[in-house]
């Protein structure tokens, strides 16, 4: 039997979306047996790593592509707001899983009242937007999985923080002890490129296989953003 190796971040929203993949392609008619390949990123060892300093796109994919074109494993999944949008030489994109909602969440203790005087994003593009509501604010960075920032911030390392609403449901966290939740509309905080959607990357040589196989309308959309 043909074994497909899916390689994988170790987080726990990366593991979430890799099981998302796998049932989707089992449930789409591909053939053959899958394997769940868990893989070790410097960026999630490195906590105290300043993300944007250090370039910010593919530090999340690197170890991922490795993997395949190393041909320790068949595909990657990936957020695709995470994935720069030139791929190394060999590897391309075989598709996506259908988008779920691309809002941003502001997640705010709830003795603020709404109004954070410290907001934590390592994302230069929140900040930028969410700058226009808090002009006053000082940012900083908290880094870690979703559960650890949100304990974080309840813990007052931060007055908030902002995460990606697609990430929170695929997880099943609808609230968390002593902080607020607020659905930012997508005129106010427009999303990355690509948000809420899940990539799955694979050798070029492999690509035919995988024709048909994943959504249409989101391919479409995402490359179109990607583009942009």
């Amino acid at each position: 039997m043909t074994i497909t190796r899916i390689a994988t971040r170790k987080s726990p929203l990366a593991r979430c979306q890799t099981e998302l993949v796998k049932d989707w392609l089992a449930s789409h008619g591909y053939k053959g047996s899958l394997e769940i390949i868990p893989v070790s990123t410097e960026v999630d060892l490195r906590l105290k790593w300043s993300l944007e300093k250090r370039g910010g796109l593919g530090l999340f994919t690197k170890e991922l592509e490795d993997a395949l074109l190393e041909n320790r494993a068949e595909i990657a999944v990936h957020s695709a707001k995470d994935m720069p949008t030139t791929l190394p030489s060999g590897l391309a994109i075989a598709g996506y899983l259908p988008r779920a909602d691309a809002r941003d969440v502001l997640v705010t203790r709830s003795q603020c009242a709404g109004k954070p005087k410290e907001i934590s994003t390592s994302s230069p593009r929140r900040r930028g937007q969410l700058a226009a509501r808090y002009p006053e604010a000082k940012w900083k960075t908290i880094r870690g999985n979703v559960t650890t920032r949100l304990q974080k911030i309840y813990d007052g390392e931060a007055d908030a923080t902002v995460l990606a609403a697609a990430g929170l449901k695929r997880l099943g966290i609808e609230s968390f002890k002593g902080l607020d939740f607020e659905f930012l509309p997508i005129h106010e905080m427009v999303p990355a490129p690509g948000q809420a959607a899940i990539a799955i990357e694979c050798r070029e040589a492999d690509l035919e296989q995988y024709t048909a196989i994943f959504c249409s309308e989101t391919e479409r959309i995402v490359e179109l953003e990607r583009a942009i």
